[in-house]
């Protein structure tokens, strides 16, 4: 049975790991699509939009590009939450803790 010191231990390395895991997130991009890729949007792990780019057959048709700017947008979005839900599983397999429910 482990004692206090070390579970304290383990758990400031765990933090550690964390904060590491989730300044490697902040530096990934994604690229969310949307219109078979007349729209992308490329996002960064903390959902900050870096780049737009729509193709030129959208620029007559203000309705349809709104549409699809909000599709590519949550497309990133769910791209970046998938890609932090597989660091954090990663970082958390075989441990029997619960993870916070904010975590990205």
């Amino acid at each position: 049975m482990e004692n206090l010191s070390d579970i304290l231990k383990r758990a400031g390395e765990l933090q550690d790991k964390m904060q590491r895991v989730q300044g490697e997130l902040d530096r990934q991009t994604v690229v969310g699509d949307a219109g078979g890729g007349l729209v992308k949007i490329e996002m960064n792990g903390r959902h900050d939009v870096i780049n737009v780019t729509i193709d030129d057959l959208l620029m007559d048709d203000r309705e349809v590009l709104e549409d699809l700017v909000a599709g590519a947008i949550n497309d990133a979005v769910r791209r970046v939450d998938a890609l932090s839900q597989e660091k954090l599983t990663d970082l958390t397999r075989g441990l029997n803790i619960p993870l916070p429910s904010n975590w990205p």
